[in-house]
C-alpha cells in the first residue's frame, strides 16, 4: 500500500475519562482523504478495572444466620474490586468474623460455617453450608465462641440469599441456598453458567473511522485479555489491520476503549500506550 504513513502515539496524558482519548493534531485541521486508511499498531493497556462494582450492581448479598431470636438475615455489601471466588470467599469469612458468625476450635483455629469455593469439573462454583451447632453441641465439640454470640435455637445451617447481581457473577440464579431453616450440611452448585468476569476482551473505536462491514462502524480493532488482573495487557498485531477513514476535516482523533457489549471501560488506570499509524 503507498502513500504517506504518519505514527501517533496516545498516553495518559491523553486520557480524558470513561475509557476515552483525545489526541489534537499539533498542526490544526488535518485533510483525510477518500482512500485513508488507519491501523493499530500496538497497545500497552493495564488490566485495572473491577469485576465486583456497585455500578454492576453485583455487590450485595445476604446472610441468614441462626441466632437465639431465630434466622437473622444481615445485608453485606462488597467493596468495589477485582475478586475471585477464593477471594470472595476470604471476603465472606471475615464478615462473618465481624458478625460474630464463627467459633473456635480447641485447636484454635477459626470454624466457619458457609463458604463458596470452585468446582473446576463442573465449570461451576458450589455453595456449601454447615450446621450450627447449638449451646448444647458446642461444649461437646470443645469450641468456644466470641463474646457476644448469640446461640441458635436449632443446628440449622446459614442460609445465603443470593441476589440476580452476584449470581450471575457466581452462576446461581436468585434465590436462598438453603430455602428455608435446615438442619444438616448441604451444598449446592451453580445452575447457569458464572458469569465471573464483565469484561472479556476490549474494543477500540475512532470517531473518525468508517468500517462499512461493522456495526457499530467506528470499530478499529478488538484486543483479547491476555493477562492477570494487575499486570499489562500487551497487544503487537500479526499483521496490519488497515481500516478505511472518513473523509474530511478534522483537528483530533478519539479512541474509546469499551468491553465486547461497547459498555465504557472502567478502567482505574489510564497508563497506556496506544500506536496508530495512519496512511494516506
Amino acid at each position: 500500500m503507498s502513500g504517506d504513513t504518519s505514527t501517533i502515539v496516545l498516553n495518559k496524558s491523553h486520557y480524558t475519562g470513561n475509557g476515552r482519548y483525545s489526541y489534537r493534531f499539533p498542526s490544526g485541521n488535518v485533510n483525510i482523504h477518500s482512500e485513508s486508511k488507519i491501523c493499530l499498531s500496538s497497545l500497552t493497556l493495564p488490566y485495572s478495572w473491577f469485576n465486583i462494582r456497585a455500578a454492576y450492581n453485583n455487590n450485595t448479598f445476604t446472610i441468614s444466620f441462626p441466632k437465639s431470636g431465630g434466622m437473622t438475615n444481615t445485608l453485606v455489601t462488597i467493596d468495589d474490586g477485582f475478586y475471585t471466588v477464593s477471594d470472595l470467599n476470604n471476603f465472606i469469612k471475615r464478615k462473618m468474623v465481624n458478625m460474630k458468625y464463627y467459633m473456635i476450635d480447641s485447636s484454635g483455629n477459626f470454624v466457619y460455617f458457609l463458604e463458596i469455593v470452585t468446582n473446576p469439573t463442573y465449570y461451576a462454583n458450589q455453595i456449601i453450608c454447615y450446621s450450627v451447632p447449638t449451646a448444647a453441641q458446642i461444649g461437646a465439640l470443645g469450641y468456644t465462641v466470641p463474646a457476644g454470640y448469640s446461640h441458635g435455637p436449632s443446628a440449622f445451617c446459614p442460609i445465603l440469599i443470593s441476589p440476580e447481581g452476584l449470581g450471575k457473577f457466581l452462576g446461581f440464579l436468585p434465590a436462598q441456598y438453603p430455602t428455608g431453616a435446615t438442619v444438616g450440611n448441604l451444598d449446592f452448585l451453580s445452575n447457569i453458567i458464572p458469569l465471573g468476569s464483565t469484561v472479556n476482551s476490549v474494543a477500540i473505536r475512532c470517531n473518525i473511522i468508517n468500517n462499512k462491514l461493522s456495526s457499530p462502524s467506528d470499530v478499529l480493532d478488538s484486543i483479547p485479555i491476555n493477562s492477570i488482573f494487575g499486570s499489562n495487557i500487551n497487544y503487537l498485531p500479526n499483521f496490519e489491520r488497515w481500516i478505511s477513514l472518513s473523509q474530511g476535516t478534522y483537528s483530533s482523533i478519539e479512541i474509546s476503549l469499551q468491553d465486547q457489549n461497547f459498555n465504557a471501560l472502567p478502567m482505574t488506570d489510564s497508563e497506556s500506550i496506544i500506536t496508530l499509524m495512519i496512511r494516506q
